[in-house]
């Protein structure tokens, strides 16, 4: 179901993407590596509703949000190998040589 066009987008805060992320996670995990449809987007964005109110979400929001940081992880990853800076979570800090 699209979104009216109200001008108004989801607000996406550190909470709901860890959230998300975690519900991805244990989904792929469970299920052989393959990614939630539509259907199951749609399930998770009325959670997502009746937990976080506001602007609500929909199925579609949640893939193109899983699209979003799919392309940010490929870019970090493909700057790793090429640069072969790391991160360090516990630190939250960026690893490399000295040279770096």
């Amino acid at each position: 179901m699209p979104r009216k066009a109200t001008g108004e987008s989801y607000h996406w805060d550190h909470a709901k993407e860890t959230v998300f992320l975690e519900k991805l996670d244990y989904y792929v995990a469970c299920n052989s590596g393959r990614h939630p449809p539509l259907a199951t987007l749609d399930s998770w964005a009325k959670e997502f509703n009746s937990a976080y109110g506001g602007v609500p979400a929909y199925g579609l929001t949640l893939q193109q949000k899983k699209d979003i940081m799919k392309k940010i992880y490929k870019g970090w990853k493909a700057l790793q190998c090429r640069t072969g800076l790391g991160y360090d979570p516990v630190t939250d800090r960026v690893i490399c040589s000295d040279d770096a």
